[in-house]
């Protein structure tokens, strides 16, 4: 949740008001503060090892496990991280769907795609890579979330900006509203997420292969 101490006033907005503050408020120069609270869904793991089954959360940031009904463990956790700070990022999640199935369906085919215009640092995009993987065995555990350079602000890893050719600085884009998919009749399936994003405009990568992320790395720190 968002805590704005120096606009007191929004607590007694109306939703309309709130909604028109946020959309018009400065979070590079503005003050503001990020609590958490778990709403009454968080779930307790004794043991670091144990697994859960219990499926609650927001859909759109669930674990593949949690979201398939699958036992699934603290590292579900971690994926909702990545998939959380995405959304920050790019202005969307990362996996949407018309509904339920489309979206499993999406998950499963584990292709997300971040616009280029974002100009975002290879150490940034290794944090993301790690937290979203499909594979728990291979997502990032909670030693080395806190302990990797992006998040202990490595000033090599925040600053190496990922490479792109000349013809991709210059290729100019419409970015249509990534959400005027989801508006189509609710018979028709949502085949392909963001279909306006492309290998144009935006970097390809995929939760189950990091072939491409290894590829775009190696690129870049060259």
């Amino acid at each position: 949740m968002l805590h704005f101490p120096d606009n007191p006033e929004l607590e007694k907005a109306s939703k309309s008001a709130r909604e028109t503050f946020i959309s018009n408020f400065d979070f590079v120069q503005g003050s503001f503060e990020v609590k958490i609270a778990d709403m009454g869904l968080a779930k307790e793991i004794a043991d670091g090892d144990d697994f859960l089954e219990t499926t609650c959360g927001t859909p759109l940031y669930m674990a593949p496990q949690v979201l398939k009904g699958q036992k699934y463990s603290y590292k579900a956790d971690i994926w909702s991280i990545g998939a959380i700070y995405f959304e920050l990022l790019a202005g969307f999640p990362p996996f949407t769907g018309m509904n339920h199935k489309d979206l499993e369906k999406n998950l499963h085919n584990g292709t997300y795609k971040i616009p280029k215009e974002i100009n975002i640092s290879m150490g940034c995009l290794s944090f993301l890579n790690n937290c979203l993987q499909f594979d728990e065995s291979r997502r990032f555990n909670e030693d080395n979330l806190v302990n990797h350079p992006y998040v202990r602000n490595d000033m090599e890893s925040s600053s190496q900006l990922i490479r792109v050719t000349d013809d991709d600085m210059t290729q100019s884009y419409a970015k249509p509203n990534p959400f005027n998919h989801l508006m189509k009749k609710k018979n028709q399936e949502v085949r392909e997420a963001y279909p306006h994003l492309n290998s144009d405009n935006a970097f390809i990568l995929n939760v189950k292969d990091s072939h491409k992320f290894n590829k775009l790395q190696e690129n870049t720190v060259k």
